[in-house]
């Protein structure tokens, strides 16, 4: 499947993980199973031979959600 068949809109970061030693990234996320019934499930969602990701921290209070 490709990354543009999911929409990851509402979908919260719970953890990000670094694999340096085979360039993976690793997102924990809470991820819409079924928008009619506000049911969220806990994914993961792994990125392959990551070559360049940029991190733009600025402060927050609450989790991080994916809000396109």
């Amino acid at each position: 499947m490709k990354i543009t068949d999911f929409s990851f809109h509402d979908a919260q970061i719970l953890d990000v993980i670094e694999f340096p030693e085979n360039q993976n990234l690793e997102y924990k996320i809470l991820f819409a199973e079924n928008w009619e019934e506000n049911i969220f499930k806990e994914k993961k969602l792994t990125f392959f031979n990551i070559t360049f990701y940029c991190i733009d921290e600025i402060p927050f209070a609450n989790i991080p959600t994916i809000l396109q």
